[in-house]
């Protein structure tokens, strides 16, 4: 597939289904709003997956970096005190 067809049909496809998300009510659609919230999350996997392919560590790298910094804000909020 052409380099710049991808990027434009992965970009209006993560921004689409975004928006497409966040205008679902989901107190009256809740099936629909996650569904359209799974098309977000497939076509977001969908954009990084050529990442994946040209550099595994760098996805590694990122993974574990961003659980290190969710941890640590966990713990932060776990010791904090409530006043």
């Amino acid at each position: 597939m052409n380099k710049w067809a991808f990027l434009g049909v992965s970009l209006v496809g993560t921004i689409g289904s975004l928006f497409a998300t966040k205008a679902i009510d989901d107190r009256q659609n809740p099936g629909l709003k996650y569904a359209t919230w799974a098309l977000f999350n497939g076509a977001m996997g969908l954009s990084l997956a050529p990442v994946y392919f040209m550099q595994p560590a760098l996805i590694a790298r990122a993974a574990l970096m961003t659980s290190g910094v969710v941890g640590a804000i966990s713990a932060v909020g776990m010791t904090a005190r409530r006043e």
